[in-house]
């Protein structure tokens, strides 16, 4: 269980946030760390989609993708400017949104 001191912590960062991604400060990072709290674990790259790879399944242009990544559940932050889209979490958004056929 962790500690008061890292609760109050993580719930600070969500409450500072209403977006689904959130960017933690390192000094918040530490600190949890410090607390023995360790952040969970970076996805597996091989299961990440490069922005072109993403348009082509999403049958979109590259620019509308970098626009709209925002709004997709599937999108993964890995740096300020590095973008990646989860393979699965695309493929089951887009089988939501077709009734399971392919776009």
């Amino acid at each position: 269980m962790p500690e008061p001191a890292a609760v109050a912590l993580l719930r600070a960062l969500l409450d500072a946030t209403s977006s689904d991604q959130v960017t933690v400060p390192r000094s918040a990072l530490v600190a949890l760390v410090a607390l023995g709290v360790a952040p969970a674990a970076q996805p597996n790259t091989q299961d990440l989609l490069t922005v072109p790879q993403a348009a082509a399944r999403l049958q979109l242009s590259i620019p509308t993708v970098y626009k709209r990544a925002k709004d997709f559940p599937f999108t993964v932050h890995l740096s300020r400017k590095a973008l990646r889209f989860n393979a699965d979490g695309l493929a089951r958004w887009l089988a939501e949104r077709t009734g399971g056929q392919a776009p």
